[in-house]
């Protein structure tokens, strides 16, 4: 049977597996009747933007399809990452008068939201949708002193929408994480997820004050003051926490009054080995406070107390980990693995370090069928993230075979002597990465060498800063025109989409643009750029709120390539997005 002759029903159950900008280019202008499915009868649109890496795209679903659709869009994710330069910005022009369409929203993802005064909006308009119960917002603040934020206020707003359910937030202001508490009660949050937001214990307890029906919570706790005094709170049936150096006996006196809790996931650093808590001790406390723990998993990491005798203390921390209560009641299995310094213990079923660690000098387990070499083969083949640190030495080599899976590759301290070894990584994992990531020493010149390697490697996303713009370092290694020549050649460019470079001048810019026909994402630091200069003389005038600040590369830019949405990736950065 064609496909066009299937009954409606079955195409409109087809239609759901598709993300609703895939589906409109897949489906709309082929005829009428698709037309009329698409923009009549289909019912559960979600929209992905990340995945939208052309402009034009994004304009014409916003511009043309969304005035037919938005009554019926569930899930939404945007973002203003270096993927998608102000991409919340665009989607609130286009949908500012008509946002209140989005009637049957029920999951709003912000991925990346730099501006204060941007993320008030959003979350204000989030006050108009009755049927929201997700909401996830990444916000780094980058205005500086343009912008004077009051995070109470979001903070409350979000506590007050009735129906929320679901909550991920993430506040980065100056150089702070900062925990902004509520003062409003919600009845309807269940799941909070507080990313990289250190609290105190203290804090913790009055979001349970103001979240009583939560049942999941992800968060991080940096301190505990030792009059610390818990109190039982039953709803909690998930927990995943990170602990920063937190005594032992605080921590086992938080988790003793989480009575209901099934799964647990747990981080410790701790300043010293002899702080970690043995196996002994969490089997005393699951056991005796945690009856109806089904899920554990575990990290502990810590330098050596004792570093001339580390054997002998990774010996005793397993051996209270091998009681029938580990191995044959749970078959909790962990490992121990250690470099020069630290030691770091985990379940055998955590994945939360993905690089592959070439500075390991030996690994123990409970797991009588582990050892190093098949443990990190197991993270290789699970993991497609690796982080690899120059220089590698044969020992790393000896236990690892390949990368079979790997998709991202971070490649740190590279420098020309590195380049054999450089070979040998590109030989072990497959020729199309999604992402390919190379640091370099910031006092040497570029090192081209990386350019010379003899299999061809591609990559969808490079990121060739070298090293780090964000640090307001002068130092940025960046390419001059030859450099660019010699990148457009090669191998790594044919298949870019997303490249994230330094550049010598500004003409680098305009051939990288007109010499790699896939690019369509370019973040660039441009080492001839005065903004920061301007931004200076700005806000040393008196007269701020008349004179505007002129950023004279952005309208250099804008002029000759008129059809590209470029602006700054943040109001104070050195970074330009350009959206091609």
């Amino acid at each position: 049977m064609s496909f066009e002759k299937l009954p409606n029903e079955i195409i409109l159950d087809l239609f759901e597996y598709f993300d609703g900008s895939n589906l409109l280019r897949a489906f709309y202008g082929l005829n009428s009747r698709l037309n009329s499915l698409l923009y009549n009868q289909f019912q559960s649109y979600y929209f992905n933007f990340n995945l939208i890496s052309k402009k034009r795209d994004f304009d014409i679903i916003c511009q043309r399809h969304f005035p037919y659709i938005a009554n019926r869009i569930l899930k939404m994710h945007l973002s203003d990452n270096a993927y998608a330069p102000k991409q919340i910005s665009l989607f609130l022009s286009y949908m500012s008068s008509s946002f209140n369409q989005l009637s049957q929203l029920r999951s709003l993802s912000i991925g990346y939201i730099g501006s204060y005064t941007l993320l008030m909006n959003v979350i204000d308009h989030c006050q108009h949708l009755p049927n929201l119960t997700h909401l996830y917002f990444y916000h780094i603040h980058s205005a500086g002193y343009l912008e004077h934020p009051n995070y109470k206020l979001i903070i409350n707003n979000i506590w007050n929408l009735p129906k929320l359910i679901y909550c991920k937030y993430y506040i980065l202001y100056g150089d702070y994480v900062h925990c902004y508490i509520p003062q409003i009660i919600s009845s309807s949050i269940k799941s909070l997820y507080l990313y990289s937001t250190e609290f105190s214990l203290d804090t913790i307890h009055r979001i349970f004050q103001y979240t009583p029906c939560l049942q999941h919570l992800r968060i991080h706790v940096s301190e505990a003051s030792e009059d610390y005094k818990p109190s039982p709170f039953f709803s909690l049936t998930s927990l995943d926490i990170v602990f920063k150096y937190v005594s032992a006996s605080i921590i086992t006196s938080f988790l003793e009054n989480l009575p209901n809790l099934r799964c647990l996931d747990i981080q410790l650093s701790v300043p010293h080995t002899y702080e970690l808590i043995d196996g002994n001790a969490w089997n005393y406390g699951i056991r005796n406070y945690l009856p109806k723990l089904k899920v554990f998993r575990l990290v502990m990491d810590a330098p050596f107390f004792n570093a001339e005798n580390k054997e002998q203390e990774i010996n005793e921390l397993l051996d209270s980990f091998r009681s029938s209560f580990w191995l044959d009641e749970h078959q909790w299995f962990v490992g121990c693995f250690a470099s020069k310094k630290n030691i770091c213990l985990e379940t055998l079923s955590t994945r939360y370090k993905n690089n592959l660690d070439s500075s390991f000098e030996f690994f123990k387990t409970t797991c009588p069928q582990d050892n190093i070499q098949t443990y990190y083969n197991d993270k290789a083949t699970l993991n497609d993230r690796i982080w690899i640190y120059l220089p590698i030495d044969d020992q790393f080599w000896s236990t690892v075979e390949r990368f079979d899976q790997v998709k991202s590759l971070y490649v740190y301290d590279y420098n020309d002597c590195f380049q054999s070894q450089l070979q040998t990584i590109f030989n072990r994992i497959p020729s199309c990465l999604d992402t390919l990531e190379i640091r370099q020493d910031q006092s040497l010149p570029l090192q081209r060498s990386l350019f010379e390697c003899t299999k061809n490697i591609t990559a969808y996303e490079l990121d060739l800063y070298m090293s780090n713009p964000w640090w307001g370092n002068p130092l940025y290694v960046g390419f001059n025109k030859q450099d660019c020549i010699a990148l457009c050649r090669s191998s790594l460019s044919t298949e870019c989409k997303i490249l994230h470079i330094t550049v010598e001048n500004r003409e680098n810019i305009l051939y990288l643009v007109n010499n790699m026909p896939k690019l369509e994402i370019l973040n660039v630091v441009c080492k001839d750029d005065k903004y920061q200069d301007e931004l200076e003389l700005w806000y040393n005038t008196s007269s701020q709120e008349t004179r505007p600040i002129i950023d004279e590369l952005i309208d250099w830019l804008k002029y000759r390539l008129s059809s590209a949405h470029i602006m700054r990736t943040t109001l104070t950065d050195d970074i330009i997005g350009m959206w091609l």
